[in-house]
């Protein structure tokens, strides 16, 4: 029902045929003689994935830094337990908190997502999409930070018509994984925080 709800509320974001925010409509600080921009595909979909933290998910993410902790103490490494501690505070916030619907816009001169801005110049060569706990999600490679874009998509979004439209400007590919890629990969699977 909740699912239903927050749909219906993606699909009426959607149904808005203009941005009433003139921040979309010049990126580039009204230089005047640019390309007019057209919207090419936009959608309303989470910020962030949100899983449901379990008993089992706090017991481990609490073991796990407990252990890393007094490994740090004890090599007096303050500074890298402060840095540990902030991340699982965010691991906690990220759980608690709601997603919120973002604006995710493509347009002739790059992507938005919320009030963000990345031009196509800024882009790498590849996009492709992801499933994560029911939740699909297309990234597109960048050349700077963050280096890669996450958008979310909302389960009622055409995934082939986006498709269609970022393949005019990136490939659909995922590139070959890093070295902390494979890292994070094999992490998770050795120690996952909840089943």
């Amino acid at each position: 029902m909740a699912e239903t709800k927050e749909l219906d509320q993606l699909d009426e974001l959607d149904e808005q045929d203009e941005f009433s925010d003139p921040y979309y409509n010049d990126p580039y600080g009204g230089l005047g003689d640019q390309e007019v921009e057209i919207t090419l595909f936009s959608w309303y979909g989470p910020s962030h994935i949100r899983k449901q933290a379990t008993r089992r998910y706090y017991l481990n993410l609490g073991l796990l830094i407990l252990i890393i902790a007094l490994i740090l103490i004890f090599l007096n490494q303050f500074y890298m337990l402060m840095m540990l501690l902030a991340i699982a505070f965010l691991l906690i916030v990220l759980t608690i908190a709601e997603p919120q619907p973002t604006h995710h816009v493509i347009t002739n001169y790059g992507v938005y997502t919320g009030r963000n801005f990345y031009p196509w110049e800024s882009k790498g060569k590849y996009f492709w999409f992801e499933q994560d706990d029911k939740q699909t999600m297309v990234i597109i490679q960048t050349r700077k930070i963050p280096y890669q874009i996450v958008m979310l998509l909302n389960p009622r979004t055409n995934q082939g018509q986006l498709t269609d439209v970022l393949s005019n400007f990136l490939a659909n590919s995922r590139p070959p994984r890093t070295v902390v890629d494979k890292f994070f990969v094999w992490w998770k699977k050795t120690f996952p925080l909840s089943p």
